[in-house]
């Protein structure tokens, strides 16, 4: 609070030196003022000044009397109101952004009355461009002077009315034809949000920077700079190392209670955002691990989220806005835990759903790996087991080699003896040479674990005593030698008939001078191959899974030694000494933003410059890790959000229940603001439905006698129950597109909750706030 209100002093000092310095200039080209009158005005600059440092005071009447001061003052108030942008605080912000908007509009009506008609009309059309919010503000017309000023005055609310009446109208219709495109699923969701943004913009239901401010939402920034951190963690194996701390061992038939435990407590703490940008990853990789698609994980690690944040103050933003409102009306801001009676007890049941009920209503897309899996195209690998591998001295079941997806383990190497087939007791030892059989995916998983290097398939000619190579001597055959990777990414390569390869071993093909790229694994179609990689002869048509340069794929794809050249995503060598790097810059993540939540973009985006500078990523890989369709979709549906606000179809819904509960009783009220609350967090921004929200359940309990304060604790927990609709919360977009999910997946799964969290709310309330003020 004091290095605020030390920051609000030095702007208003700014502000009243520029003024100042002003006023002495304008003095210079006109007569000089009496002094009387410059020692009123300083005195008056004075008061101003005093009321300015109210805004900043504990005390709510003291902000509202502060406030009332500097818009009576008038222009006189612009000269000593500090700049917008330099205001840190929040909510003295939003006063002085509407300190400045009343005293400008005070000045057009003002303006109405004017003798000269091209003043009134200029006035009047001014007016006439504003938003619905400024008929709360118009004064009487009866207050204006001259029969013109009337008439303009009144011209301007039929203007404003009329126009907002079908911008209601309009946005009710695009957001229908939002859900209906959604559900028919013919185009991708962020082409159906960003195309209504449009429509909205076009017909002037909201303005074009209105529309843009969702791009340029500090959320959006976070979200793209988290994507960056991860593809840090991802490249140096940090991720799995917070996987494997964070949720154990995991393979086919983990529980989901044990993954999504830990997503909802951190989230208590933690950005909920933040949260899920940095699992979604692990979570893909874990599906993968469990041989189960990830859509019956992502949407899981969505809601485990949202409702871990409605547990505590910090966990959710939805709860500092609540927080703000109920400082604002004088009623006293919410502890660290006040929200925790019905926070923990509905996050707890609402896991237990997602556990049980939920698993069943999940839809069990088929992605790639298991398309492969049914459709096998299996290649043939070797690995050499370095010492420092983490499989060393564990079973070949504890190591979890029984249940790689797609993948089998048929035969070791150790010390010129076969072991074949594998015993799942068999403990696994540094130099053994593990050959792999299965599809390509865990084949490029697989090759990404610390301590596991190619095979080098170089062929070395005997050497004579001299040193040269001997004429005729059969090839050596020493014992196999780590080729750990120098390339920036895998590839596949189809032999085609005219390629030299053909009819040659891949030991002498020399694989490795001739493209600069080495062999990690064979494919050949209709034949499964089971000699040493090294012994197998090439024939046309087989499959080559290399390990080669950035560049690889662009020499060689018009060659006529291939048919086909194809680089592998996300295939890059994982860097493994620098994962302490990426674990450190995680570190500063969760700390800079449980300490200073406000500037989480800021921490982000800093997290993300120092992955890229510290080599846990490249500029390029950097730029490939942030999903442009996630971040469009996101910010889109601010904007349409942000419509539903400003054209009143919101409020106006809300007006309309409310209305017709008032009569049945508190317990009605209460179970009409959650359901309201419930509805509206589904198709607006959480945030803006939890201001929203906050406005009428103050209005409503000073309507009805009731408290405020349980009705806006109401507000804050239902705001975050987006579960029905992937735009009901950012994190549930984050997931539609790597979950390959439908609109339809989120109504089967998250109506139940929904339906399951309101009654709790209502039920929970009452048992720890009165709804009526005490008499």
């Amino acid at each position: 609070m004091l290095y605020r209100l030390l920051a609000l002093r030095a702007a208003l000092a700014l502000a009243i030196w520029t003024g100042t310095t002003f006023s002495t200039t304008a003095a210079h080209a006109a007569e000089p003022a009496p002094a009387a009158n410059a020692a009123a005005a300083t005195e008056n600059k004075g008061a101003l000044a005093a009321a300015v440092d109210s805004l900043m005071a504990d005390d709510i009447q003291t902000q509202r009397d502060a406030e009332k001061t500097l818009i009576a003052a008038g222009p006189h108030a612009l000269e000593v109101l500090p700049p917008t942008a330099v205001v840190t605080e929040p909510t003295v912000r939003t006063r002085v952004e509407r300190i400045r908007n009343r005293i400008e509009l005070n000045q057009l009506v003002a303006r109405l009355d004017d003798p000269q008609p091209e003043i009134r009309t200029a006035a009047e059309d001014v007016l006439r461009k504003r938003d619905r919010k400024t008929l709360a503000h118009l004064p009487a017309t009866e207050s204006l002077k001259t029969p013109e000023g009337r008439a303009a005055l009144e011209r301007v609310r039929v203007e404003i009315t009329t126009r907002n009446t079908l911008h209601l109208v309009l946005t009710c219709v695009v957001l229908v034809g939002v859900i209906l495109g959604l559900l028919q699923e013919r185009f991708g969701a962020e082409v159906i949000m960003l195309s209504a943004l449009l429509i909205l913009v076009a017909f002037g239901v909201v303005s074009l920077d209105q529309a843009l401010l969702g791009f340029a939402n500090p959320a959006i920034l976070t979200i793209a700079a988290l994507f960056i951190v991860g593809a840090g963690l991802q490249g140096t194996g940090g991720m799995e190392t917070l996987s494997h701390y964070l949720l154990g061992r995991t393979q086919s038939g983990t529980p989901l209670f044990r993954l999504i435990t830990p997503i909802a407590t951190m989230s208590a703490f933690l950005n909920n955002t933040t949260i899920v940008a940095f699992f979604l990853p692990i979570f893909i990789s874990v599906a993968k691990k469990m041989r189960t698609s990830p859509s019956k994980l992502l949407i899981p690690l969505s809601y485990a989220s949202i409702l871990g944040g409605t547990c505590t103050l910090i966990g959710t933003s939805t709860n500092l806005v609540v927080d703000g409102t109920l400082r604002e009306q004088g009623l006293g801001g919410m502890t660290m835990f006040e929200l925790s009676p019905v926070g923990i007890p509905v996050t707890i049941i609402g896991l237990a759903f997602l556990i049980t009920v939920g698993q069943k209503l999940l839809p069990d897309r088929k992605d790639l790996l298991e398309y492969v899996e049914s459709h096998p195209r299996e290649y043939t690998a070797e690995l050499i087991v370095r010492g420092d591998c983490p499989w060393v001295g564990q079973t070949i079941r504890a190591a979890g080699l029984r249940d790689l997806p797609g993948l089998y383990l048929y035969q070791i190497e150790r010390a010129g003896e076969l072991l074949s087939p594998v015993a799942p007791s068999e403990k696994v030892q540094a130099n053994d040479l593990l050959y792999f059989s299965g599809v390509i995916g865990t084949i490029v998983d697989v090759q990404k674990i610390r301590g596991l290097d190619p095979v080098e398939h170089h062929e070395i000619e005997p050497t004579s005593a001299a040193g040269t190579a001997t004429e005729g001597a059969a090839p050596s055959d020493s014992t196999p030698k780590p080729a750990p990777r120098t390339g920036h990414q895998l590839a596949e390569v189809v032999i085609s008939q005219s390629s030299p390869l053909v009819g040659m071993s891949v030991k002498a093909a020399d694989f490795r001078s001739r493209y600069q790229a080495s062999i990690i694994a064979v494919h050949r179609s209709g034949q499964k191959l089971s000699e040493k990689i090294g012994k197998i002869v090439l024939e046309s048509g087989d499959t080559l899974l290399v390990d080669a340069g950035a560049d690889f794929a662009r020499r060689w794809r018009n060659s006529r030694d291939f048919i086909l050249v194809s680089g592998l995503d996300d295939s890059a060598p994982i860097v493994h000494h620098r994962a302490w790097r990426a674990l450190a810059i995680l570190a500063f993540v969760i700390i800079g933003m449980s300490f200073e939540p406000e500037l989480a973009a800021i921490v982000a985006m800093a997290a993300a410059a120092l992955s890229i500078f510290s080599g846990c990523v490249s500029s390029r890989e950097a730029m490939r890790s942030m999903d442009l369709s996630v971040l469009v979709l996101v910010a889109s549906a601010l904007g349409v959000s942000r419509a539903l606000d400003s054209s009143g179809a919101a409020e106006w819904l809300a007006g309309q229940l409310l209305t017709i509960v008032q009569p049945y009783g508190p317990l009605a009220i209460l179970a009409a603001i959650v359901l309201l609350t419930g509805l509206l967090t589904e198709l607006l921004s959480n945030n803006a439905c939890a201001a929203l929200m906050g406005t009428l359940a103050i209005a409503t309990a000073r309507a009805t006698g009731l408290d405020p304060r349980p009705l806006l604790i109401a507000v804050a927990v239902t705001s975050s129950y987006g579960f029905a609709t992937p735009i009901g919360y950012q994190t549930n977009l984050m997931v539609l597109n790597p979950g390959g999910y439908k609109f339809s997946d989120y109504l089967k799964i998250g109506i139940p909750l929904d339906l399951i969290c309101w009654i709790l709310t209502v039920i929970l309330i009452p048992c720890f706030w009165s709804l009526t003020l005490p008499q």
